[in-house]
């Protein structure tokens, strides 16, 4: 992880007997904004002279060790992991890949990723901050957390048919819990987001895209369940595709994944899916629904 230099009183360095001073940011690449935002934070909160003052406990005279190799700094981890381990989530997803014969099970290196994205991790590459979080990785089991590139190998190679598998672990979830033994009335929520790409990935295409036009982009058609926000199912699409492409099929898939003790009742759908042949397809179901539309002004 960089390092970014950081100024320190002369006092206390020359007390300590240390010459520079250098601070880590939890991310790699925020360093700087990190430092300043530490630097300006003391100076609001502390009067001047703070430093001077033994009995006040500072930023700057407070030394902080972290000699123990068990301990982390995502403690309120347990309950997500505790949670995937009750549901059997690591177990399910043996299945998803052919994984034999390597350091990481399956298991391990899909579950350690879902772990980093619960902690926070905005990107894969951001895998990498985590991976000497001793605590972290014992409670996942392992000794070091996999390497992102390790991870993004294996799923470069991932096929057809890993996709579908990880979708039927998704589903079982999905169906373990939202087990009831009464009959619920749910409604889904559509909706499509661009997602931009900056390489020449396969499938990505120039099309509707509000954040940078003209980029390159992949477009993601996903439903959840209104009740609670829970993932039913997600495709992925090029970018030029519209919301109302396959809407049909993709609907049908989508209901078939339902638990069977749901009774679907009404659907959510943004502008985007403002079609006559969709509004007939879904009263001919007498689902009820809401959809968006783009207001004019009256001349």
């Amino acid at each position: 992880m960089s390092r970014v230099k950081a100024d320190l009183l002369p006092r206390i360095a020359q007390k300590w007997g240390q010459e520079s001073c250098f601070y880590k940011a939890p991310f790699s690449g925020r360093e700087t904004r990190w430092v300043n935002a530490q630097r300006d934070l003391f100076r609001r909160m502390s009067p001047i002279g703070a430093c001077d003052n033994r009995k006040k406990l500072t930023p700057y005279n407070t030394r902080l060790y972290f000699n123990q190799k068990n301990l982390t700094g995502f403690g309120g981890m347990f309950l997500p992991l505790a949670f995937t381990e009750r549901i059997g989530l690591y177990a399910d997803l043996e299945s998803v890949l052919e994984h034999e014969g390597h350091t990481y099970s399956t298991a391990q290196l899909l579950g350690s990723t879902l772990a980093c994205i619960f902690a926070g991790a905005p990107r894969l590459y951001d895998l990498n901050s985590f991976r000497w979080d001793r605590g972290l990785a014992r409670a996942l089991g392992v000794d070091q957390l996999p390497d992102e590139g390790n991870i993004r190998k294996r799923l470069a190679a991932a096929t057809k048919g890993n996709v579908d598998a990880l979708e039927r672990v998704n589903q079982k979830g999905l169906s373990r819990c939202n087990r009831t033994e009464e009959t619920v009335e749910i409604g889904i929520d559509l909706d499509m987001t661009t997602a931009t790409v900056y390489g020449k990935q396969e499938g990505a295409q120039i099309g509707y895209n509000p954040h940078k036009r003209g980029r390159p982009c992949f477009q993601i058609l996903a439903a959840t369940l209104s009740n609670n926000g829970d993932w039913i199912k997600a495709e992925l699409r090029g970018g030029n595709t519209h919301c109302t492409t396959d809407f049909k099929s993709f609907f049908e898939s989508v209901v078939a994944l339902l638990p069977p003790n749901y009774r679907l009742t009404f659907i959510r759908i943004d502008k985007g899916f403002f079609s006559e042949d969709i509004f007939e397809s879904l009263e001919g179901k007498t689902l009820k629904y809401i959809c968006g539309c783009q207001s004019h002004r009256r001349s």
